[in-house]
């Protein structure tokens, strides 16, 4: 099996055009390729990007070591802005969801002090701490699960000196 790999990824073969050489699935060539240590040159017969050429962000930045694996239009430090501000309005999003005031006590003065919490932390979903890579659709599903509470309820919440009836009990 390897000398046969070896010698397709030596013509220049992507992994693709293995898989159908070989008549089985691209992700069967491609485990076998990992198996064997072996890299194919191109993707599907394309010669490889000269990536110093493409690299060059709004800022001016230029230079290849500032840009994150793939991203070829955002450095470094771009992308990170970029993603702060995307994070910053989904959470404000999802705040104005869920009635933008702490479902308790109606606090509201700082947004930066509300906090999601799950009514069932059963119903909570695993992954909802890296929310931030999700869709407004999927945001929006987990919320139907949860209230809003400012920093103080939510802490009296989880520490028991506030009764969980309370918060189901109160309409916004």
């Amino acid at each position: 099996m390897k000398p046969l790999l070896a010698k397709l990824v030596a013509e220049g073969l992507s992994i693709r055009q293995i898989a159908q050489r070989t008549s089985t699935s691209y992700t069967n060539t491609r485990y076998w390729l990992r198996q064997h240590g072996l890299k194919t040159n191109c993707r599907a017969g394309r010669k490889p990007r000269d990536l110093s050429r493409l690299r060059k962000c709004a800022c001016g930045e230029t230079n290849p070591n500032k840009f994150y694996g793939n991203k070829y239009w955002l450095c470094a430090k771009c992308w990170n802005a970029y993603s702060v501000r995307k994070n910053r309005e989904k959470a404000a999003w999802a705040r104005e969801q869920l009635g933008g005031k702490c479902r308790i006590c109606g606090f509201d003065k700082y947004k930066s002090a509300l906090a999601i919490h799950h009514l069932d932390p059963k119903e909570k979903d695993v992954a909802f701490r890296s929310m931030r890579s999700w869709s407004l659709n999927r945001i929006a599903k987990e919320l139907t699960k949860c209230v809003l509470l400012c920093s103080n309820c939510h802490v009296a919440l989880h520490a028991g000196e506030l009764p969980l009836r309370s918060v189901r009990r109160i309409k916004t």
